[in-house]
C-alpha cells in the first residue's frame, strides 16, 4: 500500500471559540483531489484551522481512514 508523502500538521491551536462546553463535530470533506478537515462548535463555527492532504489515487477504504 502506498503511503500519501504530503500530510499536513495538525493545528495545535484554536481559532475562535465561545462555546468552550461543546458538543464538537469533527467535520471531513472526502474529495477526489483532497481531504479536508476541521472541528467545528456547537454552532456550526469552525474553531481549528482546517487542513488538507490530497487524496490518494485509487484509494481503498482502509487507505482512506489511515491517509
Amino acid at each position: 500500500m502506498k503511503k500519501n508523502p504530503k500530510k499536513t500538521a495538525v493545528p495545535s491551536t484554536l481559532l475562535t471559540t465561545n462555546d468552550s462546553t461543546g458538543p464538537y463535530t469533527l467535520a471531513i470533506d472526502i474529495g477526489g483531489t483532497g481531504l479536508k478537515a476541521s472541528v467545528l462548535d456547537s454552532e456550526g463555527n469552525m474553531i481549528t484551522e482546517r487542513i488538507r492532504v490530497a487524496t490518494p489515487p485509487k484509494c481503498p477504504p482502509d487507505l482512506m481512514v489511515e491517509t
